[in-house]
């Protein structure tokens, strides 16, 4: 892994949640410092005890993220207080509660409320209102916290790769499933798609069985297969007119399973993201996940930064 300057603080993801470390350069050797499971509060210290306000606490900073048996990605995260500049009056209509308006008050302790993750919010109600309209549609309340979130993480993923042409991403969700087109980083096409029974239950190991409830899925809803519909997208939402990658969210077994069945088409690069990054898990408490969930929403949803140096897992 890549450091991309003196001191770098990172989200470790692992099966149990998610804990901070901390990579740190003293005399050309690297030290790992673990801040624990809990270490919520000391983790986000980490990033220079920063005095002003939870909103810059992630400002400039460079983070890495990663899971087991996966790449790691590292990012730049953008200013964090820019999505956070309206502070408890956004925050406010959307959880239905006022939140403390002193910086001394609005810390990590804040972060989450319910299942809900003021990061995570923040953002969500910029991409429904500014990036993806079919979304906005429905309306923020209509979209369930847990269902949106990684579709919406995905998507801010994929548009933050540094990755040339045209790139289709597939949300796998347990009741319907996202398509999304993106066109050097700019989204241009979502749509849904039914997601048929058993949907999550393919495993690592069986692309087949998950190739074929994928192409179910994409009959169902479209008429045509997965190759005809990637032709199709990169027809129709691409410059260039053709999709040089595909990027998969959603649970991991499942995930896996249709991204070997994406490999064997050829001709793309494939990746996945996996569900514990916004996963909140009812025995884990949600705190827990919207600290890893915040800092990927956050670290690509601003335009105006380079939003993403990463490698990525590609098949």
């Amino acid at each position: 892994m890549t450091v991309w300057q003196r001191d770098s603080v990172g989200v470790e993801v692992f099966s149990g949640g998610a804990r901070f470390v901390k990579l740190s350069s003293r005399q050309g050797k690297l030290e790992l410092v673990d801040f624990g499971e809990k270490g919520l509060e000391r983790g986000l210290s980490a990033f220079d005890r920063v005095a002003d306000g939870f909103g810059r606490v992630l400002n400039g900073a460079r983070v890495f993220i990663s899971s087991p048996g996966q790449t790691s990605h590292v990012y730049r995260l953008p200013l964090a207080s820019e999505l956070l500049a309206a502070g408890p009056e956004v925050l406010q209509w959307e959880l239905g509660q006022k939140l403390p308006s002193k910086k001394e008050e609005y810390e990590i302790s804040v972060l989450s409320t319910g299942e809900k993750s003021i990061l995570g919010t923040a953002v969500r109600r910029k991409f429904l209102e500014q990036i993806a309209p079919p979304f906005a549609k429905k309306g923020a309340s209509d979209l369930s916290f847990g269902n949106a979130a990684f579709g919406l993480a995905a998507v801010f993923f994929a548009s933050g790769l540094p990755i040339e042409g045209g790139s289709a991403l597939f949300n796998l969700g347990e009741d319907f499933s996202t398509v999304a087109v993106l066109d050097r980083g700019e989204l241009t096409y979502v749509s849904e798609i039914p997601s048929p029974p058993g949907y999550l239950d393919a495993s690592d190991g069986d692309s087949a069985s998950a190739r074929e409830l994928l192409q179910r899925s994409l009959l169902e809803r479209f008429g045509i297969e997965l190759s005809t519909l990637l032709h199709l997208l990169g027809f129709r939402a691409t410059q260039a007119g053709k999709i040089d990658s595909v990027f998969l969210g959603g649970p991991g077994a499942g995930v896996g399973g249709v991204a070997a069945a994406l490999g064997e088409l050829g001709g793309v690069r494939v990746g996945h993201l996996t569900t514990p990054l916004v996963q909140f898990p009812s025995e884990e408490p949600p705190e827990r996940w919207a600290v890893p969930l915040g800092l990927a929403l956050c670290a690509l949803s601003e335009t105006s930064e380079p939003r993403a140096t990463a490698n990525f897992l590609a098949r």
